[in-house]
């Protein structure tokens, strides 16, 4: 979102690839970091490349400035689910506790087939992109991948409730104890 923002703000939604270099900050449009970055942006479906340049898509524009707060959530969503490995992710633990740090660059490495070098920044990449797209406002936390409840009235939607806590084992079911004064408690 960060490359589209800044492309959106300093350059109106379209430049060339040497301007947007610049505007990243690089020395060139050969720069691994700004090939990077830009293939990142193109990978979310926030900018598109023609002959003519480089501009934002409807979903860019969605998120950056959205008539009703819906429309950016459901723009993150999508973004989130156009990248390959995310939506592979998300359809193997959906609605289901995602494993532990180490679980998961196993899971990279062998199943997904991520190369080792890869795999944090992989790692990395899903996790914020999740948070952005929503996906761990359900759970209240980062276990679970988790559809964010989207209101298109334009209202927020109700956060969740903490988890309530539970009584002690051996005193669910019994009888409250009377106090001193024959009252219970």
């Amino acid at each position: 979102i960060e490359v589209a923002r800044l492309m959106h703000d300093r350059a109106g939604g379209r430049c060339d690839r040497g301007q947007l270099a610049a505007l990243l900050g690089y020395n060139g449009v050969k720069n691994g970091g700004f090939l990077t970055r830009m293939s990142a942006a193109k990978m979310f479906g926030l900018l598109e490349e023609t002959g003519s340049g480089i501009t934002l898509t409807e979903r860019a524009k969605k998120i950056l400035h959205p008539v009703r707060p819906a429309e950016a959530e459901h723009a993150k969503l999508e973004a989130f689910m156009d990248v390959e490995l995310f939506a592979k992710v998300f359809n193997d633990f959906h609605d289901h506790t995602l494993p532990a740090s180490d679980g998961l660059t196993n899971l990279f490495l062998t199943q997904y087939k991520i190369v080792p070098k890869q795999v944090s920044l992989a790692l990395r990449n899903l996790m914020e992109s999740a948070e952005s797209a929503g996906l761990f406002k359900v759970a209240g936390n980062r276990s679970k991948l988790i559809p964010p409840i989207i209101r298109d009235d334009g209202r927020v939607a109700p956060q969740p409730a903490p988890a309530a806590a539970e009584a002690p084992i051996g005193h669910r079911d019994e009888e409250p104890v009377p106090d001193v004064r024959g009252r219970r408690n």
